[in-house]
C-alpha cells in the first residue's frame, strides 16, 4: 500500500498541482474578461470545461494544503504556492 501512495509525495505531483492552479487562474480570468459565447465552438468548450474546473477549484487547494503540511517543506514548496494561488482564485470567485 505504501508503494502506491508514493507518487503523491513526488516533486512532479507538486509541479502538476502548481500548473493546474495556474490553469485555474487562466480559465477563470477568461471566464470573466472574454465573451466566450461569440464563437459556438469556444462556448461549447467553455461549458464542457466548467464543471471539471469547478471540481479542481476544490481539489487543488485540498491536495496542495495536505502535501504542504505533510512534507513540512516551508516556503520553498510548490505545493504551498499552488495552495495560495488556488485560495486567491477561490476568494476572488466568491467575491464576484
Amino acid at each position: 500500500m505504501k508503494q502506491n501512495s508514493r507518487w503523491i509525495y513526488s516533486p512532479l505531483f507538486s509541479l502538476l498541482l502548481f500548473v493546474s492552479s495556474i490553469l485555474l487562474v487562466a480559465f477563470y480570468w477568461v471566464a470573466t474578461h472574454v465573451n466566450v459565447y461569440n464563437s459556438a465552438v469556444l462556448g461549447a468548450l467553455f461549458e464542457l470545461l466548467s464543471l471539471p474546473m469547478l471540481a479542481l477549484l476544490v481539489i487543488v487547494p485540498a491536495l496542495s494544503g495536505y502535501l504542504w503540511i505533510k512534507n513540512k517543506s516551508g516556503f520553498i514548496s510548490l505545493a504551498l504556492y499552488a495552495f495560495l494561488i488556488s485560495l486567491i482564485v477561490f476568494v476572488v470567485i466568491r467575491r464576484s
